[in-house]
């Protein structure tokens, strides 16, 4: 009796062995299973949030490309209202083009620009993002039509100089 008693608690234990190994097992997959799961929900969810963030700072970049633009077409009037009825015209160019123009020290176009210039001293400048910026003193005289063209200068250009020594 007690040789069957010890034959049933060993088949027992050894059962509750085989189950909570199955057991374990099954958990392991179902975690993985669930893991994968809430890795792609959560993959889903950043794309959706960087798009939702691309779009919002598109959007934000645009209403301040629309003030910037509205700023300079205002500045470029008030230049060019001080300049009376027989203006200088200066004619700007730059390479590359789209440089933008400060006349004495207000943005007022890109180039290329056509500007009516009060007669007198003005400060010329022309930036363009990655190249130096161009800065002119020019003085304009009553109907004078003087032309800028600035070649910008590349300021990550760099020369590599090597020499071999025998």
């Amino acid at each position: 009796m007690r040789q069957r008693w010890i034959l049933t608690t060993v088949v027992a234990a050894a059962a509750c062995v085989g189950l909570a190994t199955t057991a374990h097992a099954q958990a392991a997959a179902e975690y993985g299973l669930a893991a994968s799961h809430a890795a792609g929900a959560t993959a889903k969810a950043g794309t959706k949030l960087g798009d939702a963030l691309n779009r919002q700072n598109n959007q934000t970049a645009s209403k301040l490309a629309n003030v910037r633009e509205s700023r300079m077409r205002d500045n470029r009037r008030e230049v060019e209202a001080k300049a009376g009825e027989s203006p200088g015209k200066l004619h700007i160019e730059s390479t590359p083009a789209k440089g933008t123009v400060y006349v004495d020290g207000v943005v007022v176009a890109y180039t290329p620009a056509d500007l009516k210039l009060s007669p007198g001293a003005h400060r010329i400048e022309i930036a363009h993002a990655g190249f130096f910026n161009l800065k002119k003193e020019i003085t304009v005289q009553r109907g004078d039509n003087p032309a800028l063209k600035a070649a910008l200068e590349d300021e990550y250009k760099s020369e590599l100089k090597i020499s071999i020594q025998q």
